[in-house]
């Protein structure tokens, strides 16, 4: 009993020194094997002329860009929150193309969807618009998120850039997913419209890219034993 409470104490103080040292980085958590391993998959869907109102009013105009925010889904509905650069008349039409549209952009299946969703200006200034959409999916609705949702459960990040006819998709899965059933069942869902541009496929970044300059210098082996005997024991 003595033993484990010096042992503790000893954990503490030296957790506190380190820590005061700024050496608890990025490098002893990937040393206890404790970071959280994801994969991402970035693809391009180039949609072909009178298949989606909101390609065709990008098509237009080259300069308008159109770059997610925020994009979350469940079950039956999908809300994102959108950044959009470009013209003021461009950027109306592109609103519009979203309200009024016989279906909503996002929606895959497109035919006999009488799905409803709602769309609200956040922001308007300069020449940039932030919109908020909502949508509530049918039976026969399909998209990308819920897609992913069904191959992949819960915990995805999307990230999306739609320029011209050109929609690029981010998604970032937990674990390490195979991809391979989800792009042909994706493949078999717009073969119709468009087809898709596979960008790359990778373990997701687990933190930002620094400057090698900027990095703090790495644990002693000492410190690296002494600081997972630490995690391991609790004291962390």
């Amino acid at each position: 009993m003595l033993v484990a409470l010096l042992f503790g104490m000893f954990a503490l103080v030296f957790l506190d020194a380190i820590l005061r040292e700024s050496f608890l980085d990025s490098t002893f958590l990937r040393a206890c094997s404790i970071r959280f391993v994801m994969r991402e998959f970035v693809f391009t869907l180039a949609y072909d002329p009178g298949t989606n109102a909101v390609a065709d009013v990008l098509s237009a105009a080259p300069d308008t860009r159109i770059q997610s925010l925020s994009c979350h889904v469940s079950a039956e509905h999908l809300w994102r929150v959108d950044h959009i650069t470009g013209s003021e008349t461009v950027r109306d039409d592109i609103v519009t193309a979203v309200t009024d549209g016989d279906y909503y952009p996002d929606c895959l299946a497109r035919r006999d969807c009488d799905a409803d969703w709602q769309t609200q200006v956040l922001d308007e200034s300069g020449d940039t618009l932030v919109i908020y959409s909502y949508w509530t999916r049918t039976p026969s609705c399909m998209s990308i998120p819920h897609l992913a949702l069904e191959h992949f459960g819960d915990g995805l990040i999307f990230e999306t850039t739609w320029t011209e006819r050109r929609y690029e998709w981010r998604v970032i899965v937990p674990g390490n997913p195979e991809f391979s059933a989800f792009h042909d069942d994706l493949t078999a869902e717009i073969a119709e419209t468009t087809g898709v541009e596979i960008r790359r496929i990778t373990n997701a970044p687990a933190l930002p890219e620094r400057d090698i300059d900027d990095q703090e210098p790495a644990l002693s082996p000492e410190q690296d034993a002494a600081l997972c005997a630490a995690v391991d024991a609790g004291y962390y």
